[in-house]
């Protein structure tokens, strides 16, 4: 018996994934890019102003579907994703709802998610001048970014992780605050570690998260390898593999096959 972390099983999980991330990402691809096109934005705020708006919806919905959604939202309108024309008085929080978000990006919960995008707009506009680039101004250390990320509106501990993720992937960030990544875990990452036997239980606490964060931030800084990698590798067999297709199959021999990707442990 183990208490919900089987170190064991972890330690071979990252042994596999390490073993087999370049021929994994080359059969089904890697995390979705998360940008929009150079051509249609070449500035770093309206790179920043797409991503955090995005990822800021980014709860209790498929992440291909909003992306997409939002590319084309954004493309077509950027006014939108500026904080100053969002408090200019000439949009209404029913319009954004009811010509736009409701309508092309169909939320969950599109009332929550118009309340998030005003908050968001406004708490940007007051602390840092309207610009999201001044959110990453001076930042020299992962602690500061995440504490200012963290006291944005909508975004908790696991978007602040998902947008550090993708900040870092994108130069956004220094690549030297990898190792300090706390690994966002939702839906698909606990059903992996559970499937595969890493924890003892699919439904865990906030604490719970948090000792699996540090478990994986130690097992990857001891194997030199990258937690971007792992996640990025988890999600792509949570939600296209597992969600898209509802495969997880515990064999008898080596407990968990996913599609055609197998875990050995």
């Amino acid at each position: 018996m183990f208490k919900l972390i089987n170190y064991d099983k972890l330690s071979k999980l990252l042994d596999t994934i390490n073993q087999t991330h370049t021929s994994f990402f080359s059969q089904f691809g890697e995390e979705i890019t998360w940008k929009i096109n150079p051509s249609n934005a070449v500035t770093k705020e309206a790179q920043l102003r797409f991503l955090f708006f995005t990822v800021m919806l980014d709860y209790s919905t498929l992440s291909e579907q909003l992306y997409y959604r939002m590319k084309e939202l954004y493309e077509r309108n950027p006014h939108l994703f500026d904080p100053k024309f969002i408090l200019s008085g000439n949009i209404t929080e029913q319009q954004l709802s009811e010509n736009f978000l409701r309508e092309k990006i169909r939320p969950r919960y599109p009332r929550k998610a118009v309340e998030r995008w005003f908050k968001l707009s406004y708490y940007v506009y007051v602390m840092y001048r309207g610009l999201f680039t001044n959110i990453l101004e001076g930042v020299e250390s992962y602690d500061l970014v995440r504490q200012r990320i963290d006291n944005l509106p909508g975004y908790g501990p696991k978007l602040t992780s998902l947008i550090i993720k993708f900040l870092i992937k994108r130069g956004f960030l220094p690549r030297s605050m990898e190792f300090e990544l706390d690994i966002p875990v939702d839906v698909h990452v606990k059903r992996i570690l559970y499937y595969t036997g890493v924890t003892d239980r699919e439904e865990v606490s906030e604490s719970e998260i948090n000792a699996i964060q540090e478990a994986f931030k130690a097992k990857c800084k001891e194997m030199h390898l990258s937690p971007i990698t792992v996640d990025d590798y988890l999600w792509v067999s949570g939600s296209r593999l597992c969600c898209l297709d509802s495969v997880v199959v515990k064999s008898q021999v080596n407990p968990v096959t996913v599609k055609n990707v197998v875990y050995v442990l």
